[in-house]
């Protein structure tokens, strides 16, 4: 992506760039988010039926709504960082990924898949609940999966078979009966992953 333009440059000029990624972001985001999140928010909706929520679908449209919003926020944050991993070395891009597969193991992934997987709160119901509930969700689920996150970041923003991949994965850990110990395997296939693209980058041909 280029730098954004100086001096005389158009405000659609200043504006281009960014909304260019944001749309990008999202069009990656929904398809990897879409099949862990459906299922959470049936969930809320029979939540909010069953307590005396009289209009639950526009509680979880609402909260859709705020969930949407987070990961757009986060969009814009990362956006520099993804310019600055386009430009990365395939090795340092290999050690980012391996970061990122390591931190499958550590206590902070555990803790927060469990509050990503937990039974939903009785205040779905509560008036203008949905739209808290909605980022709520949306900031967890962004602790909890961030690091793989970063792999399509660093692999290819748009690369199809690596968002299945990755949103599989995401979809997995989250719904799978054992899902901490799929998120453990997705930390193994990602640090292979990453040396493999460290060895290759050395001249090291693996077979």
């Amino acid at each position: 992506m280029n730098a954004m333009p100086m001096g005389g440059g158009s405000a659609h000029a200043w504006f281009a760039a960014p909304a260019a990624f944001i749309g990008m972001w999202i069009l990656m985001m929904v398809p990897m988010m879409l099949p862990s999140v459906l299922p959470m928010l049936w969930r809320y909706r029979q939540a909010a039926a069953r307590h005396s929520d009289a209009q639950p679908d526009v509680t979880i449209a609402l909260m859709s709504g705020g969930y949407l919003f987070v990961w757009s926020v986060i969009g814009v944050a990362v956006m520099p960082l993804s310019i600055a991993l386009t430009r990365l070395a395939p090795i340092a891009s290999g050690t980012m990924v391996i970061i990122a597969g390591a931190w499958q193991f550590t206590e902070w992934k555990a803790h927060h898949l469990a509050c990503f997987r937990r039974t939903p709160p009785r205040s779905i119901a509560e008036r203008g609940a949905g739209w808290r509930h909605g980022t709520r969700l949306g900031l967890e689920c962004a602790r909890c999966c961030g690091n793989l996150m970063i792999i399509p970041l660093v692999l290819g923003t748009m690369d199809v078979r690596v968002m299945a991949l990755v949103g599989a994965a995401i979809t997995l850990e989250r719904l799978a009966p054992a899902g901490r110990r799929v998120a453990l395997a997705t930390g193994v296939a990602a640090i292979a992953t990453g040396l493999i693209l460290i060895a290759n980058a050395s001249g090291i041909r693996l077979r």
